[in-house]
């Protein structure tokens, strides 16, 4: 059977792949053809850099993260510590789908020199289908307009594990002829809804027959669901303030910025009397309908200053924040905030052509805001990030003999999200007072491009770390510092043109493992062969990819919420992931091949990272990219 599917593939791709490349009438190999930026911190004062698309075929076979819980569009927990920065301001929680949702400060803004679309389609065992579009064009009068669409969804290998996510944006950018004045907007859209089975019922069955028919093992929820939905919406127009363009001395500028959220979170479950599986019921015996609705509106007002000729500036303002939340009963949240940031850029050009380091670009930002008044007065954050990169182009754009070093700092008091101090629904209720988190961390990496290496340290020192606990799954507070490390090492190389080698190490600890659950250690890596074929015009890949975690504790998960916590029946881990894969261009289309671990039921069963939810069997994924620059 999977042998038809193969040759069945095969034959599509081949066909499509043809006649893609026949309809194909324009191919722009300039790297000035895409710019853009994102939505993330003040978007005035960033400038735009190069985006042209990585047209090679390098790691297109991993299009998404791993999901922990076995199946794309999932929660998934994170092992793996990594640097974070959000801005302040209320916040309901922090949505556990990894990659699979957009944010808004990944929305992106673009300057084209024509028309750019990008589709994607991907295909695999268990129903898997993925698309993706992105297409962006700036008109002649200066408007950008650009549109990214997902949609992806799979039926999984267990029962009631169905996933469907839907993310859409459109942003906008516009300046003037005469650089005076301009804006920029978006509207963002993600919809996650998933069926929630709880989790296997009897997780040691599998463990002791892994090959044994998924669709014959218990669930612990015979009929719950979850939906997500979120919608993000700003206008952000700006004025400059004098003359002249910015090759002059001085720019001063002032923008308002108009935002809106509204999200809506909803569980509900129509199995409680058969499952059993909730150990209190607060409102309705039979079906748990618990909704949670917020809207939000922000109005900031900004000012930027920039020293042009010297590559240093500053911008400060002022936001309001109104929240609207409805869950059992309806709250108001109110908060002024105040924020600022001292910036410097700078792109040095060499005049000895022969100097090792010939062109360089330096940037720091220090950046700083605070709640003045409302519920959450008194959080604060203060960043630092610095960056320096030598040998790039005239243009301060990166090449293969480019190195970088870069490091950011964040220091920050932050109130509890909403979650952790009042939650209201039919299977838990509590009401807490928890105190703001302090957290300290900073992130140290380099990287070199002719060796292949990069590596980086993360540190991050914790008071008053809050967690879910393991006996009631009720958020609690901690008295203890919490001191976390990462050691990151990365290699990423092609050796005698066409042997590949990828190795990515990670090595963690922390003071307080019952709880933090992190692994010791993992490792991700691959083998593969490239070259070019038939005259440069088939780039061809084939290779072995493997995973690996050290053995730890996990987290478990509770659907009624959507949070992970603490658990200390199950160690996870030590068990190797282990893909092969073909990835292959014909100019303008990428495709690969894919099945996934292969060693399935041969090295063990442990292959779950989070309690009553297993890895994927053996599984079979096709996809391809088509780029047009017409």
């Amino acid at each position: 059977m999977e042998l038809k599917k193969v040759k069945y593939l095969l034959v599509v791709a081949a066909i499509t792949i043809c006649g893609f490349c026949f309809s194909q009438v324009k191919y722009s190999n300039d790297p000035d053809y895409l710019f853009s930026k994102t939505e993330f911190g003040n978007v005035l004062f960033k400038k735009f850099k190069t985006a042209y698309p990585d047209t090679g075929i390098k790691n297109i076979q991993n299009y998404t993260n791993r999901n922990l819980m076995g199946n794309l569009g999932l929660p998934t927990p994170s092992y793996l510590l990594s640097y974070k920065s959000k801005p302040l301001g209320f916040n309901v929680y922090d949505l556990p789908f990894g990659g699979d949702i957009i944010s808004k400060q990944q929305v992106e803004y673009y300057r084209t020199k024509g028309p750019f679309a990008s589709l994607t389609g991907i295909a695999g065992s268990k129903q898997e289908q993925t698309f993706r579009l992105l297409f962006t064009h700036t008109l002649k009068n200066g408007l950008n307009v650009t549109v990214k669409f997902n949609r992806f969804g799979s039926q999984g290998f267990y029962v009631k594990q169905q996933t469907f996510t839907n993310n859409f944006y459109t942003s906008q950018n516009y300046t003037a002829k005469n650089n005076r004045s301009g804006f920029y907007s978006y509207l963002l859209f993600n919809k996650v809804k998933y069926q929630e089975n709880g989790g296997i019922k009897y997780d040691t069955i599998i463990r002791d027959e892994p090959t044994i028919g998924k669709d014959l093992l218990a669930v612990n929820l015979s009929n719950a669901k979850r939906t997500v939905r979120e919608t993000y919406a700003a206008f952000n127009p700006w004025m400059k303030l004098n003359k002249g363009n910015d090759s002059g001395n001085v720019s001063h500028y002032i923008d308002y910025k108009l935002s809106y959220t509204g999200n809506y979170y909803w569980y509900q479950d129509a199995g409680l009397p058969i499952d059993g599986f909730y150990n209190t019921i607060y409102l309705d015996t039979v079906v748990t309908s618990d909704s949670t609705h917020l809207r939000q509106f922000i109005n900031r007002v900004n000012y930027t200053f920039k020293l042009n000729k010297v590559g240093l500036g500053f911008y400060a303002g002022y936001a309001h924040e109104y929240n609207v939340l409805n869950q059992f009963a309806d709250s108001i949240f109110s908060h002024q905030l105040a924020y600022g940031s001292l910036f410097y850029d700078k792109l040095f050009l060499s005049k000895d052509s022969g100097s090792i380091n010939r062109n360089k670009v330096f940037s720091s930002r220090v950046t700083y805001s605070s709640i003045l008044a409302g519920p959450n007065s008194g959080d604060m954050k203060l960043e630092w990030n610095s960056e320096l990169s030598f040998r790039l182009n005239e243009k301060g754009i990166g090449t293969k003999k480019t190195s970088r070093i870069y490091l950011s700092v964040l220091s920050e008091q932050r109130h509890p999200d909403f979650i952790y101090n009042y939650w209201y629904a039919n299977n838990f209720r509590w009401n807490n007072n928890f105190k703001p988190v302090n957290l300290f961390q900073t992130k140290l990496g380099l990287s070199n491009n002719p060796s292949g290496l990069s590596a980086n340290i993360l540190w991050q020192n914790v008071a008053n770390y809050l967690y879910f606990d393991s006996l009631t799954a009720l958020p609690k507070q901690s008295n203890v510092v919490i001191s976390n490390w990462q050691y990151n090492l990365n290699f990423n190389k092609v050796l005698f043109k066409h042997l590949g080698l990828r190795l990515n190490l990670y090595l963690q600890t922390t003071n307080k493992s019952s709880l933090v659950r992190i692994t010791p250690g993992a490792a991700a890596g691959s083998i593969y062969y490239t070259g070019n074929l038939f005259k440069n015009n088939l780039q061809l890949q084939i290779g072995v990819q493997g995973e690996y975690y050290q053995k730890f504790k996990a987290y478990d998960y509770m659907p009624a919420t959507n949070q992970f916590y603490l658990q200390n029946r199950i160690s996870v881990g030590e068990y190797p992931f282990v893909d092969v894969y073909l990835n292959a261009r014909i100019r303008p289309v990428q495709f690969f091949i894919k099945v996934e671990n292969v060693l399935y039921g041969a090295l063990g069963t442990n292959y779950s990272f989070v309690p009553g939810y297993m890895q994927p069997d053996r599984a079979l994924r096709f996809g391809l990219t088509w780029l047009f620059f017409d």
